[in-house]
């Protein structure tokens, strides 16, 4: 697509993102924060492969005499609308863990280390980003991106899954919360019986 057609190309990311926002809260309380994340992962790295393979297709069609170029302007923007959507399964859910597992007294410095994070590793990312596509090909760039999103939300599901002590911790934490008071008092009188003999 030529330059000047950009903007109908990238404004629907912004109109999925907004969209995105609207039915996320509904979404993230019948899937699940983590399945919501992972979904989006997986889903974005496929909708951010289907960018190339839809110019890689007008390409060869275009060697067939056939013109395609008027359905991928149809195409693209919803590709693009799909991918703000998605990018909403990552981004809503996992603000909300940190903002529900974070403590108070520390949520601050919580919040300012992400943003002091992101910066750090996005800036380098775009400042050379023009020197890499030009050295592999913008195609490969976007493989290679869809193919890091793709392997980080495999990651994610298998750390999910994995065990931890401070996971175990909190559900004893949780379980403990759970008993009655009458079943509380009566499991502190016994602990002080048994201290005390």
């Amino acid at each position: 697509l030529p330059p000047s057609s950009m903007a109908v190309v990238f404004a629907p990311a912004g109109v999925g993102l907004v969209v995105g926002s609207l039915f996320m809260p509904r979404i993230a309380r019948r899937l699940g924060k983590s399945r919501t994340v992972f979904i989006g992962t997986i889903s974005l790295a496929i909708t951010v492969t289907l960018l190339p393979l839809l110019s890689l297709l007008t390409y060869l069609l275009q060697q067939h005499g056939i013109d395609f170029k008027p359905i991928q302007f149809l195409i693209a923007p919803i590709v693009m609308f799909a991918a703000g959507f998605e990018i909403d399964f990552i981004n809503i859910p996992a603000q909300t863990a940190i903002q529900e597992h974070t403590p108070d007294w520390i949520k601050g410095r919580v919040l300012a280390l992400q943003l002091m994070l992101y910066s750090a590793v996005s800036i380098p990312i775009i400042l050379g980003i023009g020197v890499i596509a030009d050295a592999f090909g913008i195609a490969n760039v976007i493989y290679l991106v869809a193919l890091c999103m793709l392997g980080f939300g495999l990651w994610g599901r298998y750390y999910e899954r994995k065990p931890h002590k401070w996971t175990t911790r909190q559900t004893e934490t949780e379980d403990a919360d759970d008993i009655p008071e009458a079943e509380q008092s009566e499991q502190d009188e016994e602990s002080n019986v048994q201290s005390i003999k």
